[in-house]
């Protein structure tokens, strides 16, 4: 088993994290409400537990990826895969799309892989942590860390990061004419 170091990882903070449960609740409860229940009733469906239940879900007290990100050790200390996973996992849901591309979707792509990723931890009986790499065998490969080194991580991170602000920018251009 590979071992990993914190500083391989992206920042990502508890505060992005409720961004993107406070988001995706107001955008929800922005619909008409024929489309709000379209959506409960979907996740319902998807996920066998009502949609505001996530967000406690995610952030209860005996949850092990909030606290990872409410304490960062330093740079070079050792850390579990599961935490590294947890952290990648959270990555892509960050980089997700989150524009509805057809009135058929009800979810973004964005909020369909954090409610996902919250299932995993939720349902998982022994501790989360098969949970967490559960949901992470399902991201695209670039965030798949195996047979990687550290350099090969980070440019990945960096590549993954770059993309991101390059695809913002072509959005924001196209959103301003």
């Amino acid at each position: 088993m590979p071992e990993y170091t914190i500083d391989i990882l992206p920042i990502i903070t508890i505060d992005q994290v409720k961004n993107l449960f406070k988001n995706m609740y107001e955008r929800i409860n922005s619909l008409e409400t024929k489309n709000k229940e379209l959506v409960e009733s979907y996740v319902w469906n998807l996920f066998d537990e009502y949609l505001i239940n996530f967000e406690n879900n995610f952030f209860n007290p005996d949850a092990i990826v909030p606290k990872w990100l409410a304490s960062r050790p330093p740079d070079g200390t050792k850390i579990e895969s599961a935490r590294v996973y947890a952290y990648m996992c959270l990555q892509a849901i960050l980089e997700a799309n989150n524009n509805i591309v057809n009135i058929e979707d009800l979810l973004t792509k964005q909020e369909e892989m954090l409610l996902d990723f919250v299932n995993c931890l939720h349902d998982c009986s022994i501790g989360q942590r098969e949970g967490i790499e559960k949901f992470y065998k399902t991201l695209p490969a670039k965030y798949l860390l195996s047979g990687k080194s550290k350099d090969q991580i980070v440019n990945n991170l960096i590549d993954i990061s770059i993309g991101k602000l390059f695809e913002n920018a072509i959005e924001l251009a196209l959103y301003r004419t």
